[in-house]
């Protein structure tokens, strides 16, 4: 059984993949939001019932994909078979869960910097994948260093907006 510590470190570790999972099938903040807290309440009410739980990480994504087919066989209000829908379901926990074990930082930020203006791409990448200083980007483009630390916060807040599924403007 886990630690109430150990729930916690879990929690931190995984809702947002598990948001982002949930988000992406249904397009809706709230019903993520709301299937994310069903994963983790029933994972929590499972740990204390003391089962026995061997990988926690699995035991987790195993309760959302059942939270994810109970939520499609409310949605449709005819039964979803669990050989229709599981089967993808696990492939693509899978997937994601060896992404993120094998990623480095600059492979999970690519693709949130292509989405980027060019300036905002142009200085965070010379920022945080080559490690520049902030004086180093400007004279390379150019520009004045306050420029340089405009455009970086920018991109920053625009890749967690990003990250995050969530609109500029709203931290």
């Amino acid at each position: 059984m886990p630690t109430t510590q150990e729930i916690a470190s879990l929690y931190d570790a995984h809702m947002r993949q598990l948001y982002r999972f949930f988000y992406s099938r249904v397009l809706s903040r709230d019903q993520a939001e709301d299937l994310t807290s069903e994963t983790f309440l029933v994972f929590v009410r499972h740990c204390r019932e003391d089962r026995a739980i061997v990988d926690p990480v699995k035991y987790l994504y195993g309760i959302a994909k059942h939270v994810f087919l109970k939520h499609l066989q409310h949605k449709y209000a005819e039964p979803v078979s669990l050989e229709e829908v599981g089967e993808q379901f696990a492939k693509t926990v899978e997937d994601e869960l060896d992404q993120a074990e094998t990623q480095t930082l600059e492979e999970r930020l690519l693709p949130y910097l292509r989405q980027l203006p060019e300036k905002q791409r142009v200085v965070l990448t010379a920022r945080l994948i080559d490690k520049k200083t902030p004086a180093e980007i400007a004279t390379l483009l150019g520009k004045d260093v306050n420029y340089v630390r405009v455009t970086q916060k920018r991109a920053t807040k625009a890749i967690k907006a990003l990250i995050h599924c969530t609109p500029l403007g709203t931290n």
